[in-house]
């Protein structure tokens, strides 16, 4: 469920964005805590702005190649020629219509051509910037989920620690305390390196999803 709601939020987003490149708009609901990687991923390929200048250089080529059609060629040339009937004596007059058919032969297949070339490798590079942005936005989610497990790991530590201290406070030995505070000190630099490190992970979450108030 979660794959196909993440399917359509891409395809909804990447064509409402096609005709601007400006930073989309995102649903206000959508939190790092609660988030899917589907939904990471949908929403890292939707706020790419190189992707999306991408869509829509890919629309605007295949708009102008379907405007390159025959008919768009054809120069229609016209002469009236007029004269005397030497049989009749009366006046006499001839319209001819011509069709010049290099540009058929020449500029305007060379124009298809070109125009077939640019959407092919375009596409080309709208793959590869999503593979990119997919390795990115997966290795950033794994980055984040972590930081915030070892978070919780730490401050469960500390707690059991700060808990142990104070049984030990009231009936442990001197060598036994200052080994406990000596644990509860650690564990509290511990969790400050690993809470700065959360803030990093969701900063750099927060960026390739395009959540940056």
């Amino acid at each position: 469920m979660y794959k196909s709601l993440a399917t359509c939020l891409l395809v909804f987003l990447l064509t409402a964005s096609a005709y601007s490149v400006d930073k989309p708009a995102f649903p206000s609901q959508v939190t790092l805590e609660s988030i899917t990687v589907e939904e990471a991923l949908s929403l890292a390929l939707a706020h790419s702005v190189e992707m999306r200048k991408t869509v829509v250089s890919i629309r605007d080529d295949e708009t102008r190649l379907a405007e390159e059609h025959a008919w768009n060629w054809l120069s229609p040339n016209l002469s009236l020629r007029g004269g005397v009937d030497v049989d009749t004596g009366e006046p006499a007059f001839s319209l001819g219509v011509g069709i010049d058919l290099k540009d058929i032969m020449g500029a305007g297949n060379k124009r298809i051509r070109t125009l077939k070339f640019s959407i092919n490798e375009e596409r080309k590079n709208l793959e590869a910037i999503k593979a990119s942005v997919t390795i990115k936005a997966t290795s950033a989610y794994k980055s984040y989920k972590a930081a915030r497990e070892k978070v919780k790991v730490l401050e469960e530590t500390l707690k059991n620690d700060e808990k142990l201290l104070s049984e030990m406070e009231a009936s442990g030995s001197r060598t036994e305390r200052l080994l406990i505070r000596s644990m509860v000190n650690q564990d509290k630099v511990a969790l400050i390196t690993a809470r700065q490190e959360l803030d990093m992970a969701e900063a750099n979450m927060r960026e390739l999803l395009g959540l940056v108030s």
